[in-house]
């Protein structure tokens, strides 16, 4: 069974910024950084197109980011190579899960979709005997739910 969740920028806070580096454009003018203006708003407007996929197999679990729909980065992850699962409290009332790896970089997991992600990583680690913690905090969030 192949369970896929999904997550994208917080495109608020892009535009945002965006916004505001076009309106320096404009308002003050400066010949001499008119290319760092370009490169950020190349930078954030490509910010604006990520997107991030976990999917989690029987066997294993995938983790890809992709621009434009286009492949950027996968990383595939077997039961064997994660240490531990670490369940925390990130802002006011944000679940994330740090995916400890034997290998490589840890995979942080929070603002994925829909928020079934964690009961499914807790059966995930349970099934395949990975070492579970809870914080105190992601507890008290997992009680108001």
């Amino acid at each position: 069974m192949v369970m896929v969740f999904n997550a994208t920028t917080q495109k608020g806070l892009l535009l945002f910024l965006l916004a505001l580096n076009l309106l320096s454009i404009l308002v003050a003018f400066p010949i001499k950084t008119i290319s760092v203006h370009i490169v950020l708003i190349a930078y954030l407007i490509l910010c604006l197109f990520i997107q991030f996929k976990i999917k989690i197999v029987e066997s294993s679990i995938s983790f890809e980011i992709r621009i434009f729909s286009k492949l950027i980065y996968r990383k595939e992850i077997c039961p064997n190579q994660i240490v531990g699962m670490k369940f925390k409290r990130v802002g006011w009332s944000k679940k994330c899960v740090v995916v400890q790896t034997s290998k490589g970089f840890n995979l942080r997991i929070v603002n994925f979709y829909p928020e079934k992600i964690y009961d499914d990583l807790i059966d995930y680690a349970n099934e395949y005997d990975i070492s579970i913690l809870k914080t105190k905090d992601y507890l008290i969030l997992e009680k108001l739910n």
